[in-house]
């Protein structure tokens, strides 16, 4: 891992959301042992959203049926906070019916169904990074190309304005 990649699971924040403390638990040690330093952790759908509220993280990882609020609903009001970015939300899901996987996928971006296969929770975190960094590149590249416009519609604007000066000048009336 380069250290890069190392810098980036050590600030990067993740919030697990399961009403069982041992699910949580087992989550949180082997994010852990991925090299994650932040992760969060919330007991129901209602703590999940407040959680949220007070400090936001770059990836939610949640059960679907917990009490107070479940999991659904719970994504749905961590989107609409999340305008500005994007962050993605993982079920962690004992259902095994496709009407249930696809109920996830439309309120969050993927699911895992229980038991969970860590091999595959890393998989599918590190394929999250890759597109993460993908967007902040695009940023980034976006800003430059702002700039870069910024800066040529100020060079046409100055020679608009020389030529300008230099077609109205009085040494042009001379005879």
């Amino acid at each position: 891992m380069t250290s890069a990649e190392q810098s980036l699971k050590e600030r990067f924040k993740i919030l697990v959301v399961d009403d069982l403390a041992a699910n949580r638990m087992l989550v949180r040690e082997q994010l852990r042992h991925m090299g994650f330093r932040q992760v969060f952790e919330a007991d129901n759908g209602a703590a999940a959203v407040a959680e949220y509220q007070a400090n936001p993280v770059d990836l939610v990882l949640m059960d679907v049926l917990m009490p107070v609020l479940d999991g659904h609903e719970a994504a749905a009001q961590i989107k609409e906070m999340t305008t500005a970015r994007w962050v993605p939300i993982v079920f962690l899901t004992g259902a095994e019916s496709e009407a249930q996987h696809l109920r996830c996928l439309e309120v969050g971006d993927d699911f895992l169904t229980r038991p969970i296969h860590f091999v595959i929770l890393k998989a599918k975190i590190e394929a999250i990074l890759r597109t993460l960094r993908l967007q902040e590149q695009i940023q980034q590249k976006t800003a430059e190309l702002q700039q870069y416009y910024h800066n040529a519609e100020e060079e046409k604007r100055v020679t608009a304005h020389l030529m300008q000066n230099m077609v109205s000048g009085p040494g042009l009336r001379d005879p």
